[in-house]
């Protein structure tokens, strides 16, 4: 019987794939944002730390100035945010000068900073441990964040000497210290040092933990494919089995769901039957396995010819056939199939019994026949008995049809005369023509 695999029931979720393209992509996502905020939040952590540090240096080194320098330190304090030139610049004394720029020095080469600048808040260098930059006015990227905002800042820049960390620290003030700008130098060396030990470690971890959770789900995802890809073959496989043992119609009805298994429908079809001769005597006289053959070889024959010409067995029964054709050409059709079948058995002499077949066009209803739990989709009506009696009538080899039928079926030719036949079931006689298969 022809069957018709449907893709509802086969089809099985990519699930794979999709976690591939879409789950994927977003862990890993994930895992890069989530390393690089641990780089950028460590980083600015530690650059903090480093700034709180300058910043209590800063202090430290001022109040320290202030406590050894007394007068000095004063008379240069004055000269803050005047005028490079200007006549309160240059009365700074070059004793007091000396004098300060000693205890900057000397503070400078206790605390090993490789670097030491001090701005006023007009961006003027007051100090800087290289004398050549005393009294220019700077603009850097950090100081000119610092003198906007007041805050930390740190910038890396590359100096002849290696790259270097510009840590600025902003003083505000008080009445006995004008507000400034101090600046610092770190070794990059050693900032890079400590944001590759604390950093790597910690964006790495969680790293390692979301790259170990992506393997497991892929391993969990592949295995959950494979085991749906094998229930998809088993349940093809068993509706493959089911489908060969029902109709095409029933196989259909099944699929669309329970309202297309509900109570029936009146429609026109025409119904082919088919029936062994003598078979009862010969089931009588074989083994058994020897009555299956010859029943599985004249099924096969039929069953291959009702598929080709669209046809639809409805049933098999013993040795009996049962299909159905509908559509406008539908008598036509089930004619040829008929001729087809009878010619190809008459041909075959080896087999040992042959097929009769009627053929009768009429209403019947389709539909699902049976209790709640055992049902059969099949058509009824007096159509079927008719198609029955049909081919009681017929001789091995010969197929019997109802004049009505044959003029639906377009004439087809090689029939014999007309017959009038009185049927069990039926108070009319039927008129019927003949034709039979040459072997």
């Amino acid at each position: 019987m022809k069957t018709h695999t449907t893709d509802i029931h086969t089809n099985v979720y990519p699930l794979e794939t999709r976690f591939q393209k879409r789950v994927m992509p977003w862990l890993l996502l994930c895992t890069v944002i989530l390393i690089t905020a641990i780089a950028w939040g460590g980083r600015h952590l530690i650059i903090g730390v480093y700034l709180d540090r300058a910043g209590r240096d800063a202090h430290a080194l001022i109040d320290s100035l202030i406590r050894e320098g007394e007068d000095s330190t004063q008379a240069w304090f004055a000269i803050f945010d005047k005028p490079v030139g200007s006549a309160a610049s240059a009365n700074l004394h070059p004793a007091d000068w000396a004098r300060v720029n000693a205890i900057l020095a000397a503070m400078e080469q206790d605390r090993a900073l490789p670097k030491l600048k001090i701005y006023d808040l007009q961006g003027v260098v007051r100090y800087s441990s290289d004398p050549a930059g005393i009294g220019r006015v700077e603009r850097t990227e950090g100081l000119d964040e610092i003198l906007r905002t007041h805050s930390p800042a740190a910038l890396r820049v590359n100096l002849p000497d290696g790259p270097r960390f510009e840590l600025y620290t902003y003083l505000p003030g008080d009445a006995a210290e004008p507000p400034m700008i101090v600046e610092v130098y770190e070794s990059s060396d050693f900032l890079d040092h400590a944001l590759l030990k604390t950093l790597l470690p910690a964006a790495m971890l969680p790293a390692l933990v979301l790259v170990a959770i992506m393997v497991a789900l892929r391993r969990m995802v592949g295995t959950a494919q494979r085991q749906l890809d094998a229930q998809r073959e088993d349940v093809q496989a068993l509706q493959f089995r089911l489908e060969k043992l029902v109709s095409n119609r029933a196989a259909s009805a099944a699929r669309n769901g329970p309202p297309s298994l509900i109570g029936g429908h009146l429609t026109d079809v025409t119904l082919y039957f088919s029936d062994v001769r003598d078979f009862t005597s010969y089931a009588e006289t074989h083994r058994p396995e020897h009555v299956v053959e010859l029943l599985n070889r004249l099924i096969s024959i039929q069953v291959a010819i009702i598929d080709r010409l669209d046809g639809d067995v409805d049933k098999i029964i013993g040795d009996a056939v049962l299909a159905v054709f509908t559509g406008a050409d539908r008598a036509a059709r089930a004619i040829v199939c008929a001729q087809e079948v009878l010619t190809q058995c008459a041909q075959l002499h080896d087999l040992p019994r042959k097929l009769a077949i009627g053929v009768h066009d009429g209403a019947v209803v389709a539909g699902v026949i049976g209790a709640a739990d055992r049902q059969d989709y099949t058509v009824i009506g007096d159509a079927v008995n008719v198609s029955q009696r049909l081919c009681t009538l017929a001789q091995a080899n010969q197929l019997v049809s109802d004049i009505h039928t044959l003029q639906r079926a377009g004439h087809p030719e090689a029939f014999g005369a007309v017959e009038e036949q009185t049927v069990k079931g039926r108070q009319e006689a039927l008129r019927v023509r003949r034709w039979e298969a040459k072997g």
